[in-house]
């Protein structure tokens, strides 16, 4: 694998849908090989069907990675 594409999502699957389909046309050189994986953190809209939906549809290397722990108090330094 030359690439993955990682889109980070919560409970934003109108977006992503949008995101996903600007992702089927993508034109990638011949000689690249990419994968897409979406990280969903606790969503609880129909994100993993939106993904699922689109892994099927598409010609796309798709993966659904789900993490259920939220960690709510994050600072930055």
């Amino acid at each position: 694998m030359n690439i993955s594409v990682i889109i980070c999502t919560y409970n934003r699957a109108e977006s992503l849908k949008r995101t996903l389909n600007s992702l089927r046309m993508t034109s990638v050189p011949n000689h690249l090989s990419w994968e897409l994986i979406v990280a969903d953190n606790n969503s609880k809209d129909n994100t993993r069907d939106e993904v699922e939906e689109f892994r099927l549809d598409s010609e796309l290397n798709v993966r659904y990675a789900f993490e259920g722990y939220q960690k709510t108090d994050f600072y930055m330094n």
